[in-house]
């Protein structure tokens, strides 16, 4: 906040207070509102007391709780007018640099809970980190190809902040997002943050490991395994001939030997995250997943 100055009797400087106030008001109000929340004037109040600093908020919040919850302008001057009247300037200025800072570290603060927040509407399995399928729900999109490839280069360089081992982790989500948007206002930035969570709150993304184990298991009830004709329909739905199949599957299990034999979970699901790997999460549901559902459910209906 700049230091307002006018003229005094005597012609000595003196500080403009109630437009250093108004420039302040308008340095909080960052979403030009016209208003303080109470929940934000009491955010920076906690900050302040935790910085040893006195500030003597409740009056200004207890009048701004008659006005739906609303610090206006005219409230915020007349209040910090009234209750720094016995400064001198030096005082007066250096009071109205806390609350500058106070702003900062509000913004900061604020940030890293947004992005929290939308981290972990996005891990969906609660494993502590994004694998690229839940990551892309932050995309409004996410069936364009030119979408995904700009998300998966975003994914990389957010994995790259730490170590690169194709997840995400919450701290690296963090420190990515903070450092790439350190030039947006607070508003822009909330914006961004919003959209991001509204789309994160509107899928359920499960790991392909996971989705491939509960698709094993169909195929293992009652006993039963996947057989050489569930990979020949496997086959017909995919648009592959069974010895494709076949021999990928035993590629996987690095078996020489070329005779059928009944795949292991492990194998299944290897053979699977292989041929899909190039997949967006709805092609890999709709290509593969789908398609092994497909022929479990034909196979129990006999």
């Amino acid at each position: 906040m700049g230091n307002t100055m006018c003229c005094a009797e005597g012609g000595l400087p003196k500080v403009d207070r109630e437009a250093s106030l108004k420039a302040l008001f308008g340095t909080m109000d960052d979403e030009n509102l016209g208003y303080l929340s109470v929940e934000d004037y009491r955010h920076m109040a906690m900050l302040a007391e935790k910085d040893g600093i006195l500030v003597e908020v409740m009056h200004l919040l207890e009048a701004a709780k008659k006005k739906e919850n609303k610090v206006v302008l005219e409230d915020f001057i007349k209040y910090n007018k009234e209750h720094t009247g016995s400064m001198n300037d030096e005082m007066f200025l250096g009071q109205a640099g806390q609350w500058a800072k106070f702003v900062t570290e509000r913004g900061s603060h604020t940030r890293d809970h947004m992005l929290d927040q939308v981290f972990s509407w996005c891990d969906d399995d609660e494993s502590g980190f994004l694998t690229f399928d839940e990551f892309m729900q932050l995309s409004d999109n996410e069936n364009d190809k030119k979408t995904i490839q700009n998300m998966k280069a975003v994914f990389d360089a957010a994995d790259s902040i730490g170590q690169k081992d194709g997840k995400v982790t919450r701290d690296e989500f963090v420190k990515y997002n903070l450092e790439k948007s350190k030039d947006m206002s607070d508003a822009d930035f909330k914006k961004q943050a919003g959209s991001w969570l509204v789309n994160a709150k509107k899928h359920d993304v499960k790991s392909r490991e996971k989705m491939l184990q509960t698709t094993f298991k169909l195929f293992n009830q009652n006993a039963k395994s996947i057989t050489y004709d569930d990979c020949v329909q496997y086959g017909i739905q995919c648009g592959k001939e069974v010895h494709e199949v076949m021999k990928d599957i035993q590629y996987e299990a690095d078996r020489d030997d070329k005779s059928y034999y009944a795949p292991e979970e492990e194998d299944f699901i290897k053979y699977n995250m292989k041929v899909g790997e190039l997949l967006d999460y709805a092609g890999f549901k709709a290509k593969h997943l789908d398609s092994w559902m497909l022929v479990a459910q034909k196979r129990d209906e006999k």
